[in-house]
């Protein structure tokens, strides 16, 4: 069995959504871990074992460098084998999912996993945010901070890394939702007529901001899909001054990952808004960072 690592561009872009459709594959089954592992986002620990390693292994193989990073290539190898073979599933199949939703250390991923299948799933960054806003998740600063830089990072893993992975963009699996999964089948080399196409329409949606509990708090549970869930209109409410925020914030890798921002008339007011606010943000975080320090030291 091999894994299929699911990626999301952040919290909120649709991790489980895909999730819910490939697992419906006839070869493909879930995991039996919980529903994010995380693998990946914490593989800077794996990285820096390695380092520590092979800082012995230099010592000891000072001419003859081709040898130590064919040592190391093959550590890596064997680390990322035995977190595949770690994972229990509870039937055999040819593929089982496993899934982060940040981009966090994905530069690493052809270091440790260099045969297996990446999806990395995005998503509007306004609806994200949006999203992750109504669930409690973050506020709008750090939702849009939050997106924008594992944007970067998936830009950059494109540009210098030549590992083929699949970008899947959320609005086009919500709308076209059998092209698109026909595009997926195609990359881990399945067929689409092993996936039950009548099933689509059973597919309770899960862990949506619109679940709410009794006392109308988000919370995480299966809503049906009907005519009023529409998450591709979270942000369709968003003030003017939210609108530039996005678009100061995040409007530059948005479009580089072929979404189009919203042309605003920037006003002059445009651009000295942007700078207050990042003025104080840039100043609450020095008091969030120096706030514990003053109070170890008074406490001396």
């Amino acid at each position: 069995m091999n894994p299929i690592f699911i990626i999301g561009i952040t919290g909120r872009s649709g991790t489980h959504y895909i999730a819910q459709l490939l697992k419906r594959h006839k070869v493909i089954v879930n995991n039996s871990l919980i529903r994010e592992d995380h693998f990946i986002s914490e593989l800077n620990y794996l990285e820096l074992y390695v380092k520590n390693i092979s800082y012995y292994w230099r010592k000891k193989n000072k001419n003859n460098k081709e040898h130590e990073e064919k040592i190391i290539n093959n550590l890596k190898i064997g680390l990322g084998n035995g977190i595949i073979n770690s994972v229990p599933t509870k039937k055999q199949a040819k593929y089982f999912l496993l899934g982060t939703p940040y981009t966090h250390n994905i530069s690493l991923f052809p270091d440790y996993f260099p045969s297996q299948k990446m999806l990395i799933i995005i998503r509007n960054a306004k609806d994200v945010v949006e999203s992750g806003v109504r669930s409690k998740f973050w506020n709008y600063e750090e939702g849009l901070e939050l997106w924008n830089r594992s944007a970067k990072r998936i830009i950059e893993f494109k540009k210098q890394s030549k590992y083929p992975f699949l970008i899947v963009k959320y609005e086009d699996l919500f709308t076209s939702t059998i092209e698109e999964l026909s595009k997926i089948f195609n990359y881990l080399d399945l067929k689409l007529e092993d996936f039950p196409i009548e099933e689509l329409k059973k597919i309770p949606v899960q862990g949506s901001s619109d679940a709410k509990n009794e006392k109308n708090s988000w919370e995480y549970k299966n809503i049906k899909k009907d005519v009023h869930f529409k998450p591709l209109n979270r942000s369709e409410n968003w003030s003017l001054i939210r609108k530039w925020r996005f678009n100061w914030k995040c409007g530059k890798n948005s479009e580089i990952l072929n979404y189009k921002t919203e042309i605003i008339n920037s006003k002059p007011f445009y651009f000295l808004i942007n700078v207050f606010l990042d003025i104080v943000l840039f100043i609450f975080k020095i008091k969030l960072y120096i706030k514990p320090k003053v109070k170890k030291h008074i406490r001396k």
